[in-house]
């Protein structure tokens, strides 16, 4: 949490700021997958999911804005984007989605992440420690990614990426459980 506060501590300037995309805009239509669902429903669907699913429709549409921001974001951390070095710091690695966005961001997909492996993470204390006041934009934006994953979980695995499937399946439901927490 601490290296990604720093991630975030960095504003792009210049032409790298003009050069890297919005979260706002680059994640808008991931992060608006309740939609999809609500179109194109599965049977499977979480019951909690489907009796809440036109507030998780809405609050995927209010994704761009609780993300707007410019701070340097990685937008795609997970446990193996991470390494930690014998000296204890920790290396953010796999930057092909970097942009800019609001600094709780890049936190919230680790926290995610974390809550699957260990769903008894206090995950908002964790997050409320690196950034604080954000609940409103936290809680819209953790909707958009448990709608983004749930919604991906149902498509055909891409060439070569079997188990990506099942990963995002797995990554919706830790998202969707915490967003019930939160609720």
């Amino acid at each position: 949490m601490a290296a990604l506060t720093q991630v975030s501590a960095h504003t792009p300037t210049g032409g790298l700021a003009q050069r890297l995309p919005t979260a706002a805009n680059d994640l808008r239509d991931d992060l608006d997958g309740f939609s999809r669902l609500e179109t194109d429903p599965v049977a499977d669907l979480d019951p909690w999911a489907r009796d809440h699913l036109g507030d998780l429709v809405e609050l995927g549409r209010r994704c761009p804005a609780a993300l707007a921001g410019d701070q340097l974001l990685h937008t795609d951390v997970r446990a193996d984007n991470l390494l930690i070095r014998a000296s204890g710091e920790v290396v953010v690695v796999d930057w092909p989605h970097a942009g800019r966005g609001a600094p709780f961001t890049d936190a919230l997909g680790l926290l995610v992440n974390a809550k699957l492996w260990d769903p008894a993470v206090d995950a908002d204390a964790l997050l409320d420690g690196h950034h604080p006041g954000d609940d409103d934009a936290v809680t819209t934006v953790l909707a958009g990614m448990a709608g983004y994953f749930l919604d991906a979980a149902r498509k055909p695995a891409p060439e070569g990426l079997p188990r990506l499937r099942a990963f995002q399946a797995a990554q919706g439901a830790a998202a969707l459980a915490w967003l019930r927490e939160r609720w």
